[in-house]
């Protein structure tokens, strides 16, 4: 399904709709629905923040959030479908696109369609097709020929632009062309031929990743020996094939290593050049300067007073350096112990915190991973 918030990936990869898709999450998806979630019971209360007010006018009193719209490509019409932040789209139209408007406005002239970002800049609103989808939907919907549209970051100005009748047309057009080249290459994959996929930016999300013919051709090429026919390119990556590749990878990468360290031996002896004046060989680079942390704390405590003096100097402890403290003073065979009950105290203090865990993409071996749960 064509989404809102996947358009600018259809325009620029239609082919990737065609693929299957195995969606996944992240943090980084479950904090931006909460900020949404936030965001949404924040104007439905009626606290809208000062920039917002100023460019909605008379209109905040219409104000909405987190609001379901459709455009049908086919018929030209738009229809609200309903409110809240689940993205869950139900009885739609075979040609209609739907999408969630984090705000929707109106006056006697025109909508107004906001698109709150928490983290990343985006497509500058005149030009953004995910907004502008938002203005058209909206705009057709409540029969109004102009839009207002703005999108607002956690910090700085809201970026805004006006819609005329003409520009949203223009959008109209736009995603029908969109809604055709999907269509076109999911009848490509229905003959049974390559779907027509390109790279870029917007591989980052894409939920058809895993069976991209761009981005699994190099692994299937390698678990094959080199050679992969157009039909196994379209089928999704599997288990078997990804062992294969993984395996042919894992060997290539030992003989690199090998010859890795005999190109090292030879150019560390007799270096090597590279062409434009460069070279790859031994040489000699000047050490980073260190400065004493006593020393600079004396010496800025005279001109900038106690306070400056204390904020250059910071004090950092490990682990390492505990355990040979203790093993320094610590009697025969105590050592152990004296760092335990050290790193106790230090936790009792709340001297002690642990950074959130991370995902990794490493081996592992799968029965300590069972024994950890277990535990």
């Amino acid at each position: 399904m064509i989404t809102a918030s996947a358009v600018e990936r259809a325009l620029a990869c239609p082919g990737s709709f065609a693929l299957p898709e195995a969606r996944t999450t992240s943090a980084y998806a479950d904090e931006g629905t909460a900020n949404h979630a936030e965001h949404e019971q924040a104007i439905e209360a009626g606290v809208i923040d000062e920039p917002i007010a100023r460019i909605l006018g008379d209109a905040a009193r219409t104000v909405r959030a987190e609001v379901k719209v459709a455009f049908d490509v086919a018929s030209g019409q738009g229809r609200i479908l309903g409110y809240g932040s689940d993205r869950g789209y139900v009885d739609l139209a075979p040609f209609e696109i739907p999408g969630t408007l984090d705000l929707l406005a109106f006056d006697a002239e025109r909508v107004y369609v906001g698109d709150h970002k928490f983290h990343a800049l985006v497509t500058p609103a005149r030009s953004n097709l995910q907004i502008g989808f938002g203005a058209l939907a909206a705009a057709r919907a409540l029969g109004k020929e102009e839009a207002t549209v703005f999108i607002s970051y956690e910090h700085g100005k809201p970026d805004v632009a006006t819609l005329d009748m003409v520009e949203i047309d223009a959008i109209a057009w736009r995603l029908r062309g969109i809604h055709g080249a999907v269509a076109a290459q999911k009848a490509r994959r229905a003959r049974g031929e390559l779907v027509e996929v390109s790279e870029g930016r917007h591989c980052k999300h894409c939920p058809a990743m895993h069976a991209c013919p761009a981005k699994v051709a190099l692994i299937k090429r390698l678990a094959n020996g080199g050679e992969a026919n157009e039909l196994e390119l379209m089928m999704p990556l599997s288990s078997s094939t990804a062992r294969a590749a993984y395996d042919r990878i894992q060997h290539a990468d030992n003989i690199l290593k090998r010859a890795k360290s005999a190109l090292y031996a030879y150019a560390s002896e007799t270096p090597i050049p590279l062409g434009d004046g460069r070279f790859f060989g031994k040489r000699t680079k000047r050490g980073t300067a260190s400065l004493d942390g006593k020393i600079a704390q004396e010496v800025v405590r005279h001109p900038a007073g106690d306070k400056a003096a204390a904020d250059v100097v910071k004090i950092s402890v490990t682990k390492t350096a505990i355990k040979k403290a203790a093993k320094a003073t610590a009697a025969n065979g105590k050592a152990a112990e004296l760092e335990r009950e050290i790193l106790k105290e230090i936790r009792a203090r709340n001297g002690a915190t642990r950074g959130g865990d991370r995902e990794v993409v490493e081996e592992y071996t799968a029965t300590l991973e069972i024994a950890d749960k277990a535990s």
